[in-house]
């Protein structure tokens, strides 16, 4: 198999996710020579209300002006593509309970910050935007083990019975579980023991997760074919996938607009 080393950098809205969300993607490192590494940290995008008073920025050949905080991150996306065409990069925000059902316009506003600024269409395409429904810790309820480990008590009785994605509030039941759960802190502690293949082992749940997954595999496989049939079992044929994310995957073989 080929040595040419593909690195992904992720661009994180969370303190937490700044530090250890890499240690999510270990079964991928596993595979092969892929790097996974925090690119930098921007704020939250929520649907764009009103551009009155921000600061904006004017493109050649786009009559349409984007605010100073997208043009931030499409340039800091552009940047890192342009380095190498083997460079890859994950924009990936949680998307809580509170903006479930805004979904489709906060990945509009990531991916037409993305989109604007990094204009060359096979460019573009090694940049994804994906959400981690309704935050990381959702996914922490999927592996009772990893957290009660990492806790050293037994916080969870047993995995979460059904779709992790539809809990309302993750964090905050973590912390009635577990008095004084700290979500770097102990966040740090659970990724690192996460077995994301068994958060993905049902394939009617985790439709968010599993897209940011099919989209790096698939990433992957257009550039080292030689992979596949390689990768651990997420249930990408067939398993559950977001209906907002899921779109950047066909874009991966075309010139298609999201």
């Amino acid at each position: 198999m080929s040595e040419l080393r593909l690195t992904f950098g992720i661009i994180v809205t969370g303190v937490g996710e700044a530090k250890f969300l890499p240690k999510m993607f270990q079964s991928l490192r596993n595979v092969g020579p892929f790097t996974f590494f925090v690119l930098g940290r921007i704020g939250q995008l929520s649907p764009r209300k009103s551009q009155k008073g921000a600061g904006k920025l004017t493109l050649p050949n786009r009559p349409s002006a984007i605010p100073g905080r997208d043009e931030e991150l499409g340039l800091k996306v552009r940047g890192f593509l342009q380095e190498s065409e083997n460079h890859f990069v994950l924009v990936v925000d949680d998307l809580e309970y509170d903006r479930l059902d805004t979904a489709t316009d906060c990945f509009r506003r990531y991916r037409e910050a993305i989109d604007t600024i990094v204009t060359d269409s096979k460019m573009k395409r090694r940049a994804s935007v994906h959400f981690l429904v309704m935050m990381l810790e959702s996914y922490f309820f999927a592996d009772a083990q990893a957290v009660n480990k990492a806790l050293c008590a037994e916080v969870l009785a047993s995995d979460y019975p059904g779709d992790v994605e539809t809990i309302r509030h993750p964090k905050n039941d973590l912390k009635a579980l577990f008095v004084g759960f700290d979500e770097v802190r102990h966040g740090d502690e659970i990724i690192g023991r996460l077995d994301v293949v068994h958060v993905l082992s049902d394939p009617n749940t985790c439709a968010s997760l599993r897209t940011l997954f099919a989209w790096c595999v698939e990433s992957i496989l257009e550039y080292l074919p030689d992979f596949q049939g390689v990768f651990p079992e997420y249930h990408l044929d067939g398993g559950k996938q977001s209906s907002v994310t899921n779109g950047q995957l066909s874009v991966l073989k075309c010139d298609a607009l999201y």
